[in-house]
């Protein structure tokens, strides 16, 4: 099973965008072109965690997404992110 260091427990969903200039904007649509999250930031922190919702703070299904990078004055890049959502498994009721 595939996890990470700051996904701190078994329902906590997220992805991190690691190395980002001071002022970025991130746009995320699905392959067909529903654009399901803007994120835009500018200060220095130069990491940025997105919690796999969209803008209505509703979490997004598995599939295949594009994510468009944009830096002013840098240029454009996009990469395509696949998300497969794990089993809940709780044990305690």
């Amino acid at each position: 099973m595939g996890t990470s260091a700051y996904e701190t427990g078994n329902l906590n969903r997220v992805a991190r965008f690691t190395n980002l200039p001071e002022t970025v904007s991130i746009r995320v649509p699905t392959v067909s072109g529903t654009l399901v999250k803007t994120i835009t930031r500018d200060d220095s922190n130069r990491l940025l965690d997105w919690d796999l919702t969209t803008d209505y703070d509703l979490p997004i299904a598995s599939g295949i997404y594009l994510i468009h990078v944009a830096v002013p004055g840098v240029g454009e890049r996009v990469l395509k992110f696949g998300v497969v959502h794990r089993r809940p498994h709780i044990s305690v009721f």
